[in-house]
C-alpha cells in the first residue's frame, strides 16, 4: 500500500480560503470513493498546515490516477487555485506494516 502525502503552507491570510477549497476536494473525492482524508497538525514546525493523505493498493493505481488529473481540466484549475495560496510538499510513502486494531 502506498500514500501520497501532500502538505500545504498557506499563504499569509489565505489559511481559511484554502481550508474550505481543500475541504471541498477531500470530501468530492470521498464521495467518488477515492481513500483521502485531510489533517491539521495542532503542534510543531507544521502547525497551521493542511496535510492530505490519498492511499493507493499499489504504484499501478497512482500512476492512474496521476494520468487522470492531468487530463482532468477541473483538477487543473484546482491545482492553479490551491498554488497561488500555499506552497506544497509532496511525498509517496510505502506502508510496510498496516495499522490493525487489536
Amino acid at each position: 500500500m502506498f500514500i501520497q502525502r501532500i502538505t500545504l503552507s498557506p499563504a499569509l491570510g489565505k489559511g481559511r480560503e484554502l481550508r474550505a477549497l481543500v475541504e471541498d476536494r477531500v470530501k468530492k473525492g470521498q464521495a467518488q470513493g477515492q481513500r483521502i482524508s485531510l489533517a491539521t497538525p495542532v503542534f510543531g514546525d507544521e502547525m497551521g498546515s493542511l496535510v492530505v493523505n490519498i492511499r493507493f493498493n499499489d504504484l499501478a493505481e497512482f500512476e492512474k490516477s496521476r494520468s487522470r488529473n492531468a487530463a482532468d481540466k477541473d483538477f487543473q484549475e484546482y491545482v492553479g487555485k490551491v498554488s497561488s495560496m500555499a506552497t506544497s510538499r509532496f511525498e509517496l510513502l510505502e506502508v510496510l506494516v498496516p495499522f490493525q486494531s487489536p
